[in-house]
């Protein structure tokens, strides 16, 4: 009978790899320890993690160029796929090395599409303090500065992406920039997270209006009027879009259940007579523009 041979096996394990990372390190050997190192980098499948690991053992081995120029090569990389704890120590040994002005910080990380609001958050991010981001961002969206506004909700999102208030936010921040694509995304996002919240289905049914989507944006709008039964709003939004679809009759129906409702409801009557208009209802289109100078000069 043929003897078997035994052959060793060959541990490539991102932990072995990292294992002697550290050994190395310990024997300040900078060359074997960036070699294990990145090892354990390409053979993890959680490379972020050894990312942050290979920045840390730079830094502790004082290569603090080499450490800086990896920081920047990394950067964008590590905001995608690491935490925000990570994202904010990484920012700690940038600055540690580089001591870079709260300006300068915040155009390195704009250029690194990373939210320049970290440059002012990481530390009290780190130190676990509150940072009153969701404050940050109200302020800045009253303040009409809502590219602000979405940096500081895009950090909560990161943080906890199952967070109702700054999805909603962020999403009304895209709408009123015009960016209707990413509002809608974000409004999609909100109701996923919160079924019940009419005024997300409203919001993204007016973004898809805008859009010139009118058949989708029905559906939503509908699905916010099944929530907030009889809200002259929604009711308005509806017969807008019905108008939009060219389906005029359904809009003068619409209209004419929200006269029933709120008989003082001056711009419906506008409405009311230009749909009739359109119905080449003329003498009715007449009634209701009598009917809406009647209610100005109450």
């Amino acid at each position: 009978m043929d003897e078997k041979i035994a052959t060793p096996t060959i541990d490539v394990s991102p932990k072995y790899y990292f294992k002697q990372a550290l050994r190395f390190m310990q024997e300040e050997s900078v060359l074997d320890t960036i070699q294990h190192i990145d090892c354990a980098i390409i053979f993890s499948s959680h490379s972020s993690f050894y990312i942050y690991q290979k920045i840390k053992l730079l830094f502790q081995l004082n290569e603090l160029d080499r450490c800086s120029q990896y920081i920047l090569e990394q950067f964008h990389f590590l905001y995608q796929h690491a935490s925000l704890y990570i994202v904010c120590r990484v920012i700690d040994y940038y600055q540690k090395i580089n001591r870079l002005s709260s300006d300068h910080l915040k155009k390195l990380l704009t250029d690194k599409h990373i939210p320049c609001c970290l440059a002012d958050e990481y530390q009290n991010i780190l130190i676990s303090k509150d940072s009153n981001l969701f404050y940050y961002a109200t302020k800045a969206s009253t303040q009409d500065d809502l590219l602000l506004c979405i940096d500081y909700c895009t950090l909560m999102i990161k943080q906890n992406k199952s967070r109702f208030e700054p999805l909603y936010l962020a999403a009304k921040s895209y709408h009123m920039l015009g960016h209707l694509h990413k509002a809608c995304e974000y409004y999609k996002k909100c109701i996923l997270v919160n079924p019940k919240y009419d005024r997300a289905y409203n919001d993204l049914g007016l973004a898809l209006m805008e859009l010139g989507e009118f058949g989708n944006a029905l559906e939503a709008l509908n699905k916010a009027k099944e929530l907030h039964v009889n809200y002259v709003d929604y009711l308005s939004h509806i017969a807008e879009c019905y108008y939009g679809l060219k389906k005029y009759d359904l809009a003068q129906e619409i209209l004419e259940s929200i006269i029933t409702l709120y008989p003082s409801e001056l711009q419906v009557y506008f409405n009311l007579s230009y749909v009739c208009k359109k119905l080449n209802k003329k003498h009715l289109s007449k009634k209701y523009m009598k009917l809406a100078k009647k209610q100005l000069k109450k």
